[in-house]
C-alpha cells in the first residue's frame, strides 16, 4: 500500500525584540537573555506615560529696532545750529561767565572792609612798646631831618633840627608823666605817638606844633 503525504508549511517571521536579541547574541558571542514580556511590550507598543507640559509659551520679546529707528531719523531730520545761532550761544555763555565773575567780585569787594575792620580793630586792641615810641621818633626825624638822617650827620636839616626834635621828645614825654620817651606807661603811648606826628617846621624855622599840651 502506498500513501503519499503532502505538508505544506508556510513560516511567517516577523522581526521581533527578540530576533533581534538573539542575533545580537550570536554576533558578540555572548548569551543573551530573552526580554520579558513586559519588555517585549515596552519595545514595541510604548506608552509613554510623560505629562504634557502645560506651561504656556513666554511670549518673545519684540525687538526695539523701530524706537533706534525713529530715533536715529529725528536726530538726522533735526536742523544743525546756524552761524547766528552759534554765536548766539557763545555770547551768551561769555555773558553769564562775566557775571559770576562779577559776583565774585563783588563778594570780594564786601569782604574787604570787613577784613580791613577786623586789622584795625586787632591793631587797637594791641598794646603799645617802647618799640612803638622809637618807631614814632624815628619817623618824626625822618619826616623833618630826611630820609638818610642817621647816615648824613652832617647835612644842614640834622645839625638844625637833630637836638632840637630830641627836646621836644622830653617835653612830651614829661607832659605826659614820664622822665624819658621809654619811660611812658602803656596808656600813654597812644598819646605820644599823636604829638610826634604833629610836630612841624614852624614859619619862624623852630619846631613845635599845632597840638595843645
Amino acid at each position: 500500500m502506498k500513501t503519499d503525504f503532502s505538508i505544506n508549511v508556510q513560516v511567517n517571521l516577523g522581526v521581533t525584540p527578540e530576533i533581534v536579541a538573539l542575533v545580537n547574541a550570536i554576533l558578540c558571542h555572548r548569551p543573551t537573555l530573552a526580554p520579558t514580556a513586559e519588555e517585549a511590550l515596552d519595545g514595541n507598543g510604548r506608552v509613554d506615560n510623560k505629562p504634557e507640559d502645560t506651561t504656556p509659551a513666554q511670549p518673545q520679546q519684540p525687538t526695539n529696532k523701530r524706537g533706534r529707528k525713529k530715533k536715529e531719523e529725528a536726530a538726522a531730520d533735526k536742523p544743525e545750529p546756524t552761524k547766528e545761532q552759534q554765536e548766539a550761544a557763545a555770547n551768551e555763555a561769555d555773558a553769564n561767565g562775566e557775571q559770576v565773575a562779577e559776583q565774585e567780585d563783588a563778594k570780594e569787594e564786601e569782604a574787604a572792609p570787613k577784613d580791613e575792620g577786623q586789622a584795625e580793630a586787632q591793631a587797637e586792641q594791641k598794646p603799645l612798646t617802647a618799640e612803638d615810641v622809637r618807631a614814632a621818633m624815628h619817623a618824626t626825624r625822618q619826616r623833618i631831618e630826611g630820609e638818610d638822617y642817621k647816615e648824613n650827620t652832617n647835612g644842614d636839616l640834622y645839625k638844625k633840627y637833630h637836638k632840637p626834635l630830641t627836646a621836644q621828645f622830653k617835653n612830651i614825654a614829661a607832659l605826659l608823666g614820664a622822665e624819658k620817651p621809654s619811660a611812658l606807661p602803656p596808656d600813654k603811648i597812644a598819646d605820644f605817638i599823636e604829638q610826634c606826628n604833629g610836630l612841624q617846621i614852624m614859619k619862624d624855622g623852630t619846631i613845635g606844633s599845632n597840638c595843645p599840651f
